[in-house]
């Protein structure tokens, strides 16, 4: 019986993994940061990393971000936006079952092509720094590509959140893009309760993670309770969009 359940999970995330390896999507979100990744070499060969290696945040690190947040919004809106989803839902009807896979997904997805291209990075960016006799170290590449996986899995995951409660790919996009780049440094700045926003405790990880020096910041880290603002947001949209995706009928 426990084999046989074993076996269903693997079916259920198999099809998940059929839909990132054969639709445009996902092939266009990490050709867009293989693009800034080249360019970013290109940029280390011919210049130097920045004052502040900025080359690399600005050209790993940030697309790595965004297209995090495409993907996740994309792997479940992408039923809603092709209209499939009742086709889906008729071959197997566990609601509950097919968000874990896609949630699943995402965090597989997310966490080997940070981890990926923080790999090639190391070796790579090295030697372009090291034309300008500059360092990079293993250290700081392993740090921010660790700092890189978590907000990358938090945003995916909200992401992917949006679009549910939206029940539309376009709509998610909408609200992911509005409340990561808008709202988030708003709801940053209200006295007291900023301290509790997504976008507050990411930098104390961030900081954490990397170290002062690095970090450029010099917050005062609450490390568990960062840690726990962080899963409580993921886990109050994800509860929400789910309870709502089970309760509603399917147009």
């Amino acid at each position: 019986h426990r084999r046989r359940r074993r076996r269903e999970g693997r079916c259920q995330v198999k099809p998940e993994f059929l839909k990132v390896r054969s639709l445009p999507t996902p092939k266009w979100c990490l050709f867009a940061v293989a693009l800034f990744f080249v360019i970013g070499l290109v940029c280390t060969f011919v210049w130097g990393l920045g004052p502040d290696r900025d080359v690399t945040e600005a050209t790993i690190g940030l697309p790595l971000m965004i297209a995090s947040i495409v993907f996740g919004v994309w792997m479940v809106g992408v039923e809603f936006g092709q209209k499939t989803l009742r086709q889906v839902l008729t071959a197997d009807p566990r609601r509950g079952r097919l968000v874990i896979s896609k949630l699943l997904t995402i965090i597989i997805v997310v966490t080997l092509v940070t981890i990926l291209f923080h790999l090639i990075a190391a070796p790579l960016f090295s030697i372009g720094a090291s034309q300008h006799d500059q360092t990079l170290s293993m250290e700081y590449l392993a740090r921010t590509g660790a700092s890189s996986l978590v907000t990358n899995l938090l945003y995916a995951l909200l992401g992917a959140s949006f679009a549910l409660l939206a029940a539309s790919m376009a709509g998610g996009m909408t609200i992911a893009l509005a409340f990561f780049f808008v709202f988030a440094g708003a709801l940053k700045a209200i006295p007291k309760a900023g301290d509790f926003m997504l976008s507050s405790v990411n930098v104390e990880i961030f900081q954490k993670i990397v170290g002062t020096e690095l970090a450029g910041t010099d917050v005062e880290v609450h490390l568990v309770q960062a840690i726990l603002v962080s899963a409580v947001w993921v886990a109050a949209f994800v509860g929400l969009s789910s309870y709502r995706f089970l309760r509603n009928d399917i147009d």
